[in-house]
């Protein structure tokens, strides 16, 4: 989960990016969106602290195709469609979508070989 995915789930960021009632008053959707991204902030670094608390860390990851990145071969896919799961082009492998970018991620960013 990501730290806006979490900061959404918790309410610190608006939670669809859409205007919503604040799109009547240009004003207040700029006050109500900087609002949001210190919130984002603030909870980023609330994060940070408890993780220092309990001796943990927060690794900030890059999640550039993680959804398209085999996390058995490495391969690219660019035509996902829209089922849930990821049938990679090239080792022919099947994963459960969620699954295959949660591997994707911790294999992109622990450094390890996919």
């Amino acid at each position: 989960m990501t730290l806006k995915e979490l900061g959404r789930k918790y309410h610190f960021a608006s939670q669809t990016g859409e205007m919503g009632p604040y799109s009547r008053n240009k004003k207040t959707l700029e006050r109500y969106l900087q609002v949001n991204d210190k919130s984002h902030a603030k909870f980023k670094t609330l994060l940070k602290y408890k993780m220092d608390c309990v001796g943990g860390r927060v690794v900030e990851y890059e999640y550039e195709y993680t959804s398209k990145t085999c996390s058995s071969c490495g391969g690219i896919k660019n035509d996902l469609g829209g089922s849930s799961t990821y049938k990679c082009s090239f080792c022919h492998v099947v994963y459960d979508r969620d699954a295959n970018v949660a591997k994707s991620i911790f294999h992109k960013n622990v450094q390890m070989p996919v």
